[in-house]
């Protein structure tokens, strides 16, 4: 009974996780412009609802993310109190656990002196969700022996959002483009909906291309594993189609996503797979040096059109930077309030560079936002935790699959802001709870797919 419990409620949590991935790809500061749905219908076809999410957790529907709390907290009371203890007798994950809790503290107390309150009280819930994926992850799911409905309910997210760009670069942005320019009232949609349209890359269902690109950097990896141990024992062709059009679809949207990060990070996944491999080290060096050759190769060509026109971006990006840096230094100790990076960035950006209003660098806003014990925090919970998980991953494919995607999203959390969205922070968190409660454990080789 308890065990059906528990695979219950992580089937439902797969769910939500799916549904973010779909439907709350939007920054959590932008949640005060859009409207909560009014009805059922517009909760189903709305195209930015992220709103709806806070809403119900902290809304009108509270009681319902009441009882799934102490559901899960009833299906999983031995699982709480069993690590508990390992945590307290296991130091590593002991830090890391800290770090993060003080980061979260640290963001309430940088809340009481924020310039916008309107954008804090739109990130404060955001930040308790991703701590609850964190504590679901580490307390709840590594009870379970194959918590496939989990990694089934963000696989089948992850082919929804690929589908979606699929259909965008065949056909579906030019038709959008077309429907718009021809009504009368184009000039009603937002500016950066316009802007996203008209350059022809994908976004699928985020914000716009290079959030898919991190989406699909962090849960590629995942999805392939999951989908070969999961259909291996039904035959080659269902394996073959069900690993290769995943892999084909990953890699295909993440060309057209036009993301240049997404592609040097992309680059350097298949690096640490040949540092995984038992070969000689010289061997080791003659395959990494071709692949980062032939990399930068194709990196060359494919954004030269780009470097032509002066790399435009990375200029704007290493000016949100500068800002973050004085931002951070006006404010050392609680910053600016949690999520209000935008509010003195008006008045330091360059003439040149386009308003942001997110610092492209989740590491330096959180030093903006919160000051350098946020930084410090933060950046010591992320790196910390996916530096000293590396060992333990190695001996199992699914770990390390995990291990890849989190590692990905550590590095293009350098140059975007996956944190601030749901689709992206409500998976990686919940990923990295998990990872460190099962490095709690003696180690064990497992199969996480459903079918062992």
């Amino acid at each position: 009974m308890i065990e059906r419990a528990r695979h219950v409620v992580a089937g439902v949590y797969g769910g939500v996780l799916g549904l973010a991935l779909v439907k709350f790809g939007n920054p959590v500061i932008l949640d005060h412009l859009v409207q909560a749905p009014a009805n059922g219908w517009e909760l189903v076809f709305s195209t930015w609802p992220s709103r709806w999410v806070f809403d119900v957790c902290f809304g009108s529907y509270f009681v319902f993310g009441l009882i799934f709390l102490l559901t899960a907290m009833a299906a999983f009371k031995t699982s709480f109190a069993q690590t508990w203890r390992q945590l307290m007798r296991h130091r590593t994950a002991l830090v890391a656990c800290g770090l993060l809790l003080g980061w979260y503290c640290w963001q309430w107390i940088a809340a009481l002196d924020t310039v916008s309150q309107v954008l804090t009280r739109a990130t404060l819930p955001h930040f308790t969700l991703c701590l609850f994926c964190f504590g679901f992850g580490l307390f709840c799911l590594k009870a379970l022996e194959r918590p496939w409905l989990v990694w089934m309910g963000l696989v089948l997210g992850l082919a929804i959002v690929l589908w979606a760009a699929m259909d965008q670069r065949f056909g579906g942005l030019e038709a959008t483009r077309k429907m718009i320019y021809e009504q009368a009232g184009a000039n009603t949609y937002p500016e950066e909906f316009l802007q996203r349209i008209a350059k022809g890359r994908v976004f699928g269902t985020l914000f716009y291309p290079n959030a898919l690109a991190g989406v699909i950097l962090m849960l590629a990896p995942m999805a392939m594993v999951f989908l070969h141990q999961a259909t291996y024992r039904f035959g080659n062709v269902i394996w073959g189609l069900a690993t290769g059009l995943m892999g084909y679809f990953a890699v295909a949207c993440l060309y057209w996503s036009g993301s240049k990060s997404g592609w040097l990070i992309a680059a350097t996944m298949p690096l640490a797979l040949v540092l995984n491999t038992r070969l000689s080290n010289t061997r080791k060096i003659l395959i990494l040096g071709l692949v980062a050759l032939l990399a930068l190769g194709a990196f060359g060509i494919r954004f030269s059109g780009y470097f032509k026109q002066g790399a435009t971006s990375v200029v704007a990006r290493f000016d949100y930077w500068r800002a973050a840096v004085q931002i951070t230094a006006a404010n050392p100790l609680t910053g600016t309030g949690p999520g209000t990076f935008q509010v003195p960035y008006a008045a330091l950006k360059a003439p040149e560079s386009e308003m942001a209003k997110l610092a492209h660098n989740d590491y330096l806003q959180q030093g903006s936002d919160s000051g350098i014990p946020g930084f410090i925090f933060y950046a010591g919970w992320l790196l910390g935790s996916v530096a000293f998980l590396y060992r333990g991953t190695i001996p199992d494919p699914f770990r390390f699959a995990v291990w890849l995607g989190l590692a990905a999203w550590a590095l293009h959390s350098f140059v975007e802001f996956g944190l601030y969205i749901p689709a992206i922070a409500w998976p990686a968190f919940t990923l990295l709870g998990w990872l460190l409660g099962i490095g709690m454990d003696t180690g064990k080789t497992r199969n996480y797919g459903r079918n062992s």
